[in-house]
């Protein structure tokens, strides 16, 4: 297991937040049959009960990616490059964290996608079955 932080404590909880983020992508990943009322309400019951998960994982990996980005500039304000360089460089060292502060912003759009279209499948059927 590569260690991105040196502090045990917060490479522990990166470690859980990365966890957390794999355990809401799978809830997100769910293929749901919009024709059936019953998958749909359940989907849409297991997300709205997985959005906290995913929001206390956003404000730790934010929390993880600030402690990390304030660590690694001390070590490229000390060297002797250009600013483009350096941003490079520093891009570089803080790409795992950075990569799950992304994703996660990624998840939680897609969450709300489907938020959207579970809720017009449901208003869709509720009409269809009116007729």
């Amino acid at each position: 297991m590569k260690k991105t932080f040196q502090e045990d404590a917060l490479q522990l909880k990166f470690e859980e937040v990365k966890s957390s983020i794999e355990n809401f992508r799978k809830v997100v990943a769910i293929e749901t049959d919009l024709s059936n009322p019953n998958m749909v309400i359940g989907k849409l019951n297991l997300i709205h009960d997985n959005l906290h998960v995913c929001a206390t994982a956003k404000a730790q990996i934010t929390f993880l990616l600030e402690k990390h980005i304030v660590k690694k500039l001390g070590v490229t304000d000390q060297m002797e490059r250009s600013a483009t360089e350096k941003k490079h460089i520093l891009s570089a060292e803080i790409g795992d964290v950075s990569f799950y502060d992304t994703f996660i912003d990624a998840l939680i759009r897609e969450a709300h996608y489907q938020i959207d279209i579970l809720r017009s499948a449901l208003s869709f059927i509720k009409a269809e079955t009116k007729i």
